[in-house]
């Protein structure tokens, strides 16, 4: 990957879930929307044991669990438009806005062309 490192892809709980885990697809639109927003991405959450998943209160049939998706840092309004601006360029087809992060996914087994604030589904 020319963005990012093997190591970013590591589930949050240290129990060995990595980059391996991750779907291609995923992989491939992130470093996409990387390269035209034009400003550095840093995963804050990317695949996820079901452990970790529920410690972090994510959903039973949350994205995270099949490696098609990736929550980047987003603390300012400038880089959340950066990041949200590439997301519909690429036609990103599932967008969380979160106060602190952007969730980019594209499972195949939920509702396409959505976006919602973080902590709702509407």
């Amino acid at each position: 990957m020319m963005y990012f490192s093997d190591s970013e892809f590591k589930c949050g709980c240290g129990c060995g879930l990595g980059i391996e885990s991750m779907q291609e697809s995923t992989l491939e639109l992130l470093e996409n929307c990387r390269a035209f927003a034009g400003v550095p991405f840093i995963v804050t959450s990317s695949i996820r044991c079901v452990k970790h998943n529920n410690t972090v209160g994510g959903g039973d049939r949350s994205a995270h669990l099949t490696g098609h998706a990736i929550d980047i840092k987003a603390i300012d309004s400038n880089t959340r438009h950066k990041i949200l601006n590439a997301a519909f360029r690429l036609k990103v087809p599932r967008i969380d806005i979160a106060k602190t992060f952007v969730h980019l996914d594209n499972s195949p087994y939920l509702a396409a062309d959505v976006v919602w604030l973080y902590g709702s589904r509407s």
